[in-house]
């Protein structure tokens, strides 16, 4: 089911000390260095179930200089049961950010504005009320750098990064980044398939295209095509009926190591409603 959050009213932001991507290539470690300062952890909290801040996902910062959003998936921003219904929706929103002069980081209120259950995605932006000290730390992908699903092909390569179980969040953000390639493309779908591995919290993770520069071959262009959703569901079953008491030895075992997919195709319409 669709819905949208009314924004009638809602001022977006104007960040004019933020950063977006100033290129779109190099080697791979150029590439990595470039996108991870928009690929941050992502925070939950709803007072009625549990006082307790947790990271849900993670997402990635898109927009240009005077206006950014964060895009997750859907599952990340919401309290779900078994059947993946929505038991409730969480109160409050966060990402982290680490300041570029030192170690130390800063919890970023975020304000929902746009879901979408049945494509799993959702979009989110600064609070209004949220100082922006930590702002200038964020790395915004810009729509160049956008690209829809239509023309990939099987097995090229793509590289993905996120914050899976709680690892490489401490004092700081340390994202993993891994290279994969898209298994399986089905003729008008916009999600697919990459033989890559995921676990929990690394829901929202951005996906990237690697493509050769023709003018100079050690390097890779880049864009955004996606972000990662979960294993796909004939594993959900199987999922479910494992008789463990801890989830993540659940995921541990049963993760086929292939992960789903949301393209950017649905995802741009709503970004260009919302003016990004």
């Amino acid at each position: 089911m669709k819905k949208s959050i009314k924004t009638t009213g809602l001022t977006f932001l104007i960040f004019c000390a933020c950063n977006i991507f100033a290129q779109n290539s190099g080697d791979i470690a150029g590439v990595i260095k470039e996108v991870k300062k928009g690929v941050l952890p992502i925070f939950c909290h709803d007072s009625t179930w549990t006082n307790q801040v947790y990271q849900s996902g993670t997402c990635i910062a898109l927009g240009e200089i005077n206006k950014m959003c964060f895009l997750t998936c859907e599952h990340v921003v919401a309290i779900k049961d078994s059947a993946r219904k929505i038991k409730r929706n969480i109160s409050d929103f966060y990402v982290q950010v680490n300041n570029d002069n030192d170690s130390t980081f800063e919890m970023v209120k975020l304000k929902l504005i746009y879901t979408d259950e049945k494509k799993d995605f959702a979009l989110l932006v600064v609070d209004e009320n949220q100082k922006m000290k930590a702002m200038p730390y964020i790395h915004a992908l810009r729509p160049t750098l956008w690209r829809d699903t239509k023309d990939l092909n099987e097995g090229e390569t793509v590289l993905y990064m996120g914050y899976p179980v709680l690892l490489g969040r401490e004092k700081a953000n340390h994202s993993f980044s891994k290279l994969s390639i898209i298994s399986q493309l089905v003729h008008g779908q916009s999600s697919f398939l990459i033989d890559g591995f995921v676990q929990q919290r690394h829901s929202g993770s951005p996906v990237f295209l690697l493509e050769k520069d023709n003018t100079t071959p050690s390097h890779w262009n880049y864009s955004l095509i996606g972000i990662a959703a979960s294993f796909p569901s004939p594993f959900g079953y199987v999922y479910e009926i494992v008789n463990t008491d801890e989830l993540q030895y659940k995921n541990n075992l049963l993760n086929p190591g292939f992960t789903n997919v949301i393209g950017l195709d649905d995802i741009k319409p709503v970004l260009k409603k919302f003016g990004f």
